[in-house]
């Protein structure tokens, strides 16, 4: 399984389920060039999504990043900061709000129970979590 998206830019974002694809990757030449933006992590990639504000959310190895800069061009690990879990994570799906990119909202599924563990909402893209 895989997932993706285009931003405002014209830039796609994919992600990959399959470690053998790895992390996070975009291009914004038709598919010609391919870049790893999340970094050197070889690790089922499960949810990327931007916002029309340009930043990108991804998980990756069960760990949310987000970039730093609405260009996406360098992400940070936002698991287990600003009320977001760091552990107990066994899958994250992540939504922007499409009239909002500050609210961004998020689904933890519990690793060892695979029950919910929390839908967690941001109201400033993606800083600090509530649980809802």
């Amino acid at each position: 399984m895989c997932d993706g998206g285009c931003d405002e830019k014209n830039i796609v974002w994919f992600c990959c389920r399959y470690v053998v694809y790895g992390s996070v990757s975009c291009f914004s030449d038709g598919g010609t060039t391919w870049t790893n933006a999340v970094g050197p992590i070889l690790s089922y990639s499960w949810d990327v999504k931007t916002g029309s504000d340009g930043y990108v959310h991804a998980v990756v190895g069960n760990k949310y990043y987000r970039s730093t800069t609405p260009d996406g061009n360098s992400f940070e690990v936002r698991s287990g900061l600003g009320g977001f879990p760091n552990s107990g994570i066994g899958r994250i799906e992540l939504e922007v709000a499409p009239s909002n990119a500050a609210y961004v909202y998020a689904i933890c599924i519990n690793s060892a129970s695979e029950d919910l563990q929390g839908v967690f909402k941001s109201t400033d893209g993606g800083t600090n979590w509530t649980l809802i």
